[in-house]
């Protein structure tokens, strides 16, 4: 099989890094994954032969020098909902590597902000970030801020085409519980129409963006992201349905 260019994501291991993996790779990219462990998450039984699984601190370029050399595409997916992540370990249903108590401003922002000068260093062709897009009720507005603020940098990144995912809740088959908040965001969606019952006006008058109401796969984002690393008139932002 023809090798496209390489892909290098960061959080590979994760449910979306993982899912955009076996996307690109399934395109013809060699793919190398970026992660503090830097080993195949269990779900990639089946296809992680395909990928490099390097381990890596995203904030410290010295740990992956040269990995992005030849880079036609750098994904960054590392982020989190809240500064104390054991929501994630939740979602799993196990523990997983983490980055501990840290805030935003270094999880969502300074970590993006090193990818992309890394990633403009190796003249790499395409920066795509996960981004959000809304900030979920209760959560501190600062994870939004962080994340359009990191938006910024990718957009702006000199010689690198910028582009954006800002998806509202992602579901895994990975992960159960996932699929479970999915289905019924998915179900809610589906009454509302049937019945005409106000579900985008209570939204918006709760302060939440609607586009944060439409759970999108994982699988589905991992998709667009070869898409965007495919073809050179993707560039910028995209909503949930992309």
């Amino acid at each position: 099989k023809m090798v496209v260019g390489r892909a290098v994501v960061f959080g590979g291991n994760g449910l979306v890094g993982a899912a955009i993996c076996r996307a690109v790779a399934r395109c013809g990219f060699e793919v190398v994954s970026i992660s503090r462990r830097g080993v195949a998450p269990p779900s990639a039984a089946g296809w992680g032969h395909t990928v490099q699984w390097v381990k890596g601190d995203a904030l410290d370029p010295s740990t992956y020098a040269g990995v992005l050399d030849g880079a036609k595409i750098v994904v960054s997916t590392i982020g989190t909902l809240i500064e104390n992540d054991s929501y994630k370990r939740v979602l799993r249903g196990k523990d997983h590597a983490r980055y501990g108590k840290q805030t935003y401003e270094v999880i969502n922002l300074a970590t993006a902000e090193t990818i992309v000068g890394a990633a403009a260093h190796a003249h790499a062709e395409v920066m795509l970030y996960l981004s959000a897009a809304a900030c979920p009720p209760g959560v501190d507005k600062r994870y939004l801020t962080t994340k359009r603020e990191a938006e910024v940098a990718v957009l702006n990144a000199e010689g690198v085409r910028g582009v954006v995912f800002r998806p509202g809740f992602m579901y895994s088959d990975d992960a159960p519980a996932t699929m479970a908040v999915g289905a019924a965001m998915l179900l809610a969606g589906k009454l509302s129409k049937r019945f005409s019952l106000p579900t985008a006006t209570a939204a918006t008058a709760l302060g939440v963006d609607v586009a944060a109401l439409q759970p999108l796969s994982t699988t589905t984002v991992g998709d667009a992201a070869a898409m965007a690393a495919l073809h050179s008139d993707v560039e910028g932002v995209y909503s949930p349905a992309m």
